[in-house]
């Protein structure tokens, strides 16, 4: 694991996080209030396996796909390096991860319900992963390796702040490894 984010007295820098809103820990939670919300973590991941897991319940009213986690070139970016979405349509989650060309692969497992839930996107080089509390689905990836053009990890909103795409809900912990889990 290369962090484990969790509760300071501040409420405002979390293991070198920085949140929009809010301190977590335990069964205290940081609260993505509105779809600009985020948390933000100033690394940038994808050249090597790693897994983000997330714990978290996630209002399950939502159209539109939004975002629990993506990585993008900058704050107005439309690609991007891997995302953790909701899709509005079945409100399930799907995990993508792009290459070079800008192909992505996607896995999708699980469904956005209002409960309290373990998420996680995984890559280990071949393969992109979608964990939804102990179910793992995997979709290989082909072609030329990874185009990591992030700056930033964001949990929520992914691009400015006047834009409104992060799904609300309250998240409990988050857990970032550099290995690709597989359980």
């Amino acid at each position: 694991m290369i962090i484990r984010i969790t509760a300071r007295a501040d409420g405002h820098h979390i293991g070198g996080a920085f949140i929009s809103i809010g301190v977590f820990g335990g069964d205290v939670g940081v609260g993505i209030i509105t779809p600009a919300t985020f948390l933000e973590l100033p690394y940038v991941l994808g050249q090597d396996p790693f897994t983000i897991a997330i714990d978290a319940t996630y209002n399950s009213q939502f159209g539109g796909d939004l975002n629990l986690v993506t990585q993008r070139a900058d704050l107005a970016a439309v690609e991007r390096d891997f995302e953790l979405i909701a899709n509005g349509s079945d409100k399930s989650v799907s995990a993508s991860y792009c290459n070079q060309q800008g192909n992505c692969a996607t896995a999708t497992d699980g469904s956005v319900d209002g409960a309290r839930h373990q998420y996680a996107l995984t890559w280990d080089g071949n393969e992109i992963g979608v964990f939804f509390d102990d179910t793992l689905s995997t979709t290989a990836f082909t072609g030329t390796g990874p185009d990591i053009d992030g700056e930033v990890v964001r949990f929520g909103n992914p691009v400015t702040v006047g834009t409104a795409s992060g799904l609300r809900g309250t998240i409990f912990g988050i857990r970032v490894f550099n290995d690709a889990l597989s359980e």
